[in-house]
């Protein structure tokens, strides 16, 4: 046991973003790295969990990962989730709760996006982690954009906030950028099949008919799912894991985030 926990922490400690995602029911962890995913769809119905998930993904990763090394962009619609963020120097910029000031952020990583291609084509890199071994100086950090409730970005600024969504999670991976968007409407004209393709990475949460489960996995399932933090998750590959995902708490939250302000 203790060397299979060690093995576990070691395997975390070689990601560049490592991300635990729950566990199998046979007891075994599932982590992942989100720099190989390297973009993570979620969906659901409401209250089966996404936005719990959400707040373990950005706690896991700034508990593993300093301001330095990692930055967040953090859009909330609904004004009360990622409140508890405001402080946090992991942070890119204020926490975003708006359609028009979702689309002037995301056009912001755009640039940002290009202008770090530029940087490693003149440094004849390929990409961030090349860049930050060969820079002891100007080291970069990565950059996550958690979206909580897409469609409500969506429906206020479809055909702008979708075209930048789909170019950074196209093109942002070498670059350090990387998206993490929940959805509790998975249908086509919030989930669009240009944004989905650049999506290898899809965790779905109990929804009400096959017909979510379809475009949230391109599988079923997720209609037969337990609810609660029950999902299935899959990546660049066409296995389904069925997994539990991890549970924090308001008190949880709130000390990971005193201890990193």
């Amino acid at each position: 046991m203790i060397r299979q926990l060690c093995n576990e922490r070691n395997k975390k400690l070689s990601m560049a973003l490592p991300i635990s995602l729950g566990k199998k029911a046979c007891g075994q962890s599932v982590a992942r790295d989100l720099a190989q995913l390297p973009q993570l769809l979620i969906a659901g119905a409401a209250g089966q969990g996404k936005t719990v998930f959400l707040h373990s993904f950005i706690c896991s990763l700034i508990k593993n990962k300093s301001p330095n090394e990692v930055r967040f962009v953090l859009m909330d619609s609904r004004h009360v989730e990622f409140n508890v963020y405001a402080r946090l120097p992991h942070l890119y910029i204020p926490i975003v709760h708006t359609a028009k000031d979702g689309v002037q952020a995301l056009t912001m990583i755009d640039t940002e996006m290009e202008r770090r291609h530029k940087m490693f084509a003149d440094a004849k890199c390929r990409e961030i982690s090349a860049w930050n071994e060969t820079n002891d100086k100007v080291k970069l950090p990565y950059i996550v954009v958690v979206i909580d409730e897409l469609s409500d970005f969506v429906i206020h600024a479809q055909r702008r906030f979708l075209a930048l969504s789909s170019r950074i999670a196209a093109l942002g991976r070498t670059a350090g950028i990387h998206l993490a968007m929940a959805t509790s409407l998975p249908a086509q004209n919030i989930i669009h099949a240009s944004l989905k393709a650049n999506f290898p990475a899809r965790l779905a949460f109990k929804v009400s008919c096959q017909v979510d489960s379809q475009a949230i996995l391109d599988a079923d399932g997720a209609e037969l799912l337990n609810g609660f933090g029950d999902a299935l998750f899959r990546d660049n590959t066409s296995e389904l894991i069925r997994l539990q995902v991890p549970y924090i708490d308001d008190k949880d939250i709130e000390r990971t985030r005193i201890t990193n302000d």
